[in-house]
């Protein structure tokens, strides 16, 4: 394996990311955030793990940073045999091979490099990466947080299998501290010292881990080799289990979510498939790119609204206005607004017939609705919730009943036993001749 040697001076920590190019126009709002939180002082040394991105995106993705001297972004190509046995099978949507990448971390950086961060490229930084190297690792392979998403659920209905596998199969003791690997600070010096990537790399072609390379490096950092960074690392949405946190980590979550450093967008949520989670932030940012256009494509795709050009699908001019609005806040950037600009500002060549325009009147009501029905959402969640609390209380109430009725009933079957009855003649005899004295 090739090793990667820094190109910055006085560089010994590493930023990488692992993405196919497909992913990159994300990533490219990834790399925004980073710079935009970037501080002079820093060195920033990006390295991406992949397989294939095509240049035209190689030449975006570099052209974000291409202006700043304490930036660097490389490319390195990923050669491994029988990728395609690699298991990638996660429900409805699949992980691509590149996220085992950050399983070769430790063997491809040189000695030179000490630490080096590991980013999922559905992030938005809020704050300096630079800092996260600040966070204590001595001794261990990596710093993580704690995969609040994963933990909650195993407090939940179905907990029990989730918990007998990351103890029996896992070997984690204290499953409160299993980690997301999705932020990743690598402490290099140990990491080879105590696995090689070769040896990562075997876990992963073995079996169907549940959660693929985050459980194998949960197997590994077993018995204290991880150490749980702060939480607000790795903030990602509530997708309506983190009520089933114990106190101290709900706390911890509660905490990490007024500031957080990054926003993670894991799961199904991505600002670019639905209305979601802080994603007035990416969109923000994702205006800021070279991929915009593409980005704002991806997002009408996929929720079905409209070809932006019959012939082309290229947006016309005046998305550059929509650009500007979202940069400088003007629209609420959420889908519900970005819909409705889009359509009320004719932004699209295609409706020039009287069909068209009966299509685009159709779909701007299908825009207001989209946004009415999101807020119906809100109200009945609240009062989903309010159902759920009332149920709980008349339950609890019920139960006191019927506790009360049972206790009753054993007090009458005792007060009208004959050992009792025995026994209150005798106090009261005992009582009678204490009198008398």
């Amino acid at each position: 394996m090739k090793k990667i040697f820094p190109v910055l001076e006085k560089v010994n920590n590493a930023i990488v990311l692992a993405f196919n190019d497909d992913f990159a126009k994300y990533a490219a709002v990834l790399i925004q955030s980073i710079l935009n939180h970037s501080s002079e002082s820093h060195y920033y040394d990006i390295i991406i793990l992949n397989t294939c991105i095509s240049e035209e995106n190689k030449a975006g993705l570099s052209s974000i940073v291409e202006n700043c001297d304490n930036f660097s972004i490389r490319f390195i190509t990923i050669d491994i045999k029988n990728v395609d046995k690699l298991y990638i099978d996660r429900g409805t949507a699949n992980l691509s091979p590149e996220a085992y990448y950050r399983l070769l971390i430790g063997d491809l950086l040189s000695d030179e490099y000490k630490r080096a961060v590991y980013l999922d490229a559905d992030m938005v930084l809020q704050n300096d990466i630079a800092d996260i190297f600040e966070e204590n690792v001595d001794g261990v392979i990596l710093g993580a947080c704690r995969d609040m998403t994963g933990i909650c659920s195993n407090y939940g209905p179905k907990g029990a299998e989730r918990l007998e596998y990351q103890r029996s199969v896992l070997g984690i003791k204290n499953t409160d501290d299993y980690f997301i690997s999705g932020t990743l600070l690598l402490n290099l010096d140990v990491m080879r010292r105590e696995v090689s990537s070769d040896t990562l790399m075997e876990m992963a072609f073995a079996r169907n881990w549940r959660q693929h390379d985050q459980d194998i490096l949960n197997c590994i950092c077993r018995d204290g080799k991880a150490r749980i960074i702060d939480a607000s690392w790795n903030v990602m949405a509530d997708y309506g289990t983190n009520k089933y946190l114990p106190d101290s980590l709900f706390d911890e979550w509660i905490e990490s979510e007024r500031k957080p450093k990054i926003i993670h967008y894991g799961g199904s949520w991505k600002p670019w498939r639905t209305d979601t989670y802080r994603d007035g932030v990416f969109w923000k940012c994702a205006a800021e790119t070279p991929f915009w256009q593409d980005i704002v494509i991806e997002l009408i795709r996929n929720n079905g609204l409209i070809v932006v050009d019959a012939d082309s699908e290229v947006l016309s001019a005046d998305i550059s206005e929509l650009r500007q609005e979202i940069r400088n806040g003007v629209i609420i950037p959420r889908y519900s607004s970005v819909y409705k600009s889009l359509l009320d500002k004719e932004y699209f060549s295609a409706f020039a017939s009287s069909e068209d325009k009966l299509r685009k009147e159709l779909l701007r009501k299908q825009a207001t609705e989209a946004e009415k029905t999101f807020a119906f959402r809100k109200e009945r969640k609240k009062r989903t919730d309010l159902e759920r609390t009332v149920g709980r209380l008349k339950k609890e109430n019920k139960e006191c009943k019927s506790e009360n009725r049972r206790l009753t009933k054993k007090l009458d079957r005792i007060i009208s036993s004959r050992s009792y009855k025995l026994a209150r003649k005798i106090a009261g005899v005992a009582r009678t001749l204490k009198g008398k004295q």
